[in-house]
């Protein structure tokens, strides 16, 4: 049952275009003499006269019945000015829908708060971003109007904006730092790195110690108790190889920084690493894998230093010539035609060449020309309007508008038809397009780059390729090198993809047995990066053990220790005898793997050990 001071407060509310007003509410105002200060109306005149919100109350129509001082010094109305204002005159123009939206979900029914961003304009334009918490009022089972508070969010906004500029400019600096630096938990675990990091380690056999800090033989004692003192280390670490004769070593130099105040879930230290000895290899006497325990080699086929860009790793000189390139060309607008072999990674050049310049932040549009039949393929780029043909019984956007001002990547370009290029061509030229059905064209800033593995200049002399297409396409030309005239990148690219493929298959794989590597560098790779990228991924399915052996290999190539079949044949006196000589070599091939031998045999696993009691192998 309402009070007299509510009935008064609600018939007030009703009244049209009125302000709601106490003696109260202007900030240094006092209660009149004799008036009991504790009364609801006293109370919330001083404390909405103190609040640093703004509140407020709106009638059905959204006119404005009472606002407290925080929102008038915030928008810059008096009180005599807000009683004639409706809020739909301070939304920004661009949020007037949700604005409208809220407003009709609390008027429709009387529920919980609602709390919704808005951006607002005070009286002299200037933007306000505001979080508005409001709910229905009502009277009688009536909902007669909507009050709320709202909370001044522009200081908020500025904060976050300068956080996320300086989280994108260290992202940057730490995701292309030529220094490796990697973060640890607090027990010492490996969390996250750099791809300088990785570079460092590729091939190492085995990689425990960089993913673990405190591991055996790595940091000494005293210097794991400085680092929980929260004091910070320099330690020279080194990498041995083994193969070389006499052994050599090479220093890494680690700088260790502990972090305070983290969680037990959050990196507590941070390592960069960086090459003590770059031009200089220090040889050791005797075993050398006494200096650093458990330790043993580094890979022989990794050597140099190597660089990333966006996902695509390489050591390659030819390669860090085209990141060279590819940065160059990254905040210009040029038109870019990427020629190469199938498979060798054409459209991650495309994706970093979008993600290393201005438009990284907009759309990254992909079509693959070849896949889309011709009738289909003007539609799927351009677009159709309502009508167009039977089936059309909407709009739908094409894939140049859905691009927007970001990058559209057009792959195999030399397949599409003449009358395609043409087309094709406008948009080049005019930077329009038309959608069919449309009456009116439509414009494009999209960045148009494409690829290819064909040789469109003799497309052109056979007249096969417009000539004037293809000097629009051929305004800045990047040229991927094939696998095989990279093969220094193939230990790089087996540990990236032995990485990824241990995550999807729940695998602990720790990298390749030199066997297997040896293969794989003596192949030619006809299917290029991503041949090497299904070769690895089928490795790991059937691997059972901790490296990927030659075994596991799709393939087989003679060795070095391969004897001739006929003077072998003529030194065996027995079936058994053969096939003795048989099952060694096989496990020999297998790294001893029983698992692997008996798929390799075609036998059971059980089979296979009693075969080896009957023959005595050990």
């Amino acid at each position: 049952m309402n009070t007299p001071a509510n009935e008064v407060k609600n018939r007030d509310l009703c009244a049209p275009h009125s302000i709601v007003t106490c003696t109260c509410v202007r900030k240094g105002d006092r209660p009149h003499a004799g008036k009991d200060p504790f009364c609801p109306e006293s109370l919330f005149g001083e404390m909405t006269g103190l609040s640093e919100e703004m509140m407020f109350a709106t009638d059905a129509d959204g006119y404005f019945r009472y606002a407290n001082g925080s929102a008038l010094a915030t928008f810059g109305y008096s009180r005599e000015e807000i009683g004639h204002i409706n809020f739909r005159q301070i939304i920004d123009p661009d949020w007037q829908l949700p604005a409208n939206e809220m407003y009709s979900r609390m008027l429709a029914r009387a529920s919980a708060p609602l709390c919704n961003d808005l951006l607002a304009r005070s009286r002299d334009g200037r933007p306000v971003w505001i979080r508005v918490r409001a709910r229905p009022l009502s009277m009688d089972g009536r909902i007669c109007g909507v009050a709320g508070v709202a909370a001044n969010l522009n200081a908020h906004r500025e904060r976050e904006n300068r956080f996320s500029a300086f989280e994108e400019r260290f992202l940057a600096l730490y995701r292309y730092s030529p220094v490796g630096m990697a973060f640890y938990d607090i027990d010492g675990n490996l969390t996250d790195h750099n791809g300088s990091f990785a570079l460092t380690f590729a091939g190492l056999r085995p990689p425990q110690y960089p993913d673990f800090l405190f591991g055996e033989g790595f940091l000494n004692e005293s210097c794991k108790e400085r680092l929980r003192r929260g004091r910070p280390v320099v330690a020279r670490i080194p990498l041995h190889d083994t193969r070389t004769d006499p052994p050599t070593r090479r220093l890494h130099e680690w700088h260790i920084f502990a972090q305070r105040g983290q969680a037990p879930s959050s990196p507590a230290f941070v390592a960069q690493i960086i090459d003590a000895a770059p031009d200089e290899e220090i040889a050791l006497r005797g075993d050398c894998r006494t200096c650093v325990p458990g330790r043993e080699t580094l890979c022989a086929h990794v050597r140099g230093p190597g660089s990333a860009l966006g996902d695509i790793v390489s050591r390659s000189p030819a390669m860090a010539d085209l990141f060279e390139e590819i940065r160059s060309i990254a905040d210009t607008c040029a038109t870019v035609l990427i020629t190469g072999e199938s498979g060798s990674g054409k459209e991650l050049v495309a994706r970093a060449l979008h993600s290393s310049g201005c438009r990284g932040e907009k759309p990254f549009i992909a079509v693959n020309c070849g896949t889309v039949p011709d009738p289909l393929l003007e539609s799927e780029l351009f677009g159709y309007r309502k009508g167009a043909f039977t089936d059309a019984k909407k709009d739908k956007p094409g894939r140049f508008s859905l691009a927007g001002d970001g990058t559209i990547f057009l792959d195999e370009i030399g397949d599409i038809s003449f009358a395609m290029q043409i087309k094709l061509l406008r948009v080049l030229q005019e930077k329009t397009f038309e959608p069919l059905g449309a009456i009116r064209s439509e414009t494009t800033d999209a960045r148009v780059i494409a690829a290819t593995n064909r040789n469109l200049a003799e497309m052109v002399e056979r007249g096969e390729f417009r000539k004037d297409l293809f000097f629009r396409l051929n305004v800045v030309t990047l040229h991927l090198p094939a696998l095989r005239e990279r093969k220094c990148d193939i230990p790089l690219l087996c540990d990236h993809f032995i990485r990824r493929f241990n995550d999807k298959y729940c695998k602990q794989i720790e990298g390749m047995q030199d066997d297997a590597l040896d293969l794989l560098m003596r192949h030619d790779f006809p299917g290029n990066v991503r041949e090497l990228e299904n070769m690895v991924e089928r490795a790991v399915i059937f691997c059972r053990g901790d490296r990927i052996a030659a075994c596991d290999l799709p393939f087989r190539h003679k060795t070095a220790h391969t004897t001739d079949n006929s003077a072998l044949l003529s030194n065996i006196r027995s079936l058994g005898e053969l096939e003795r000589i048989y099952i060694r070599s096989v496990l020999e091939e297998c790294n001893n793997n029983k698992t692997s031998a008996s798929k390799r045999l075609g036998i059971h696993k059980a089979t296979l050990f009693r075969k080896l009691r009957q023959l005595g192998i050990q």
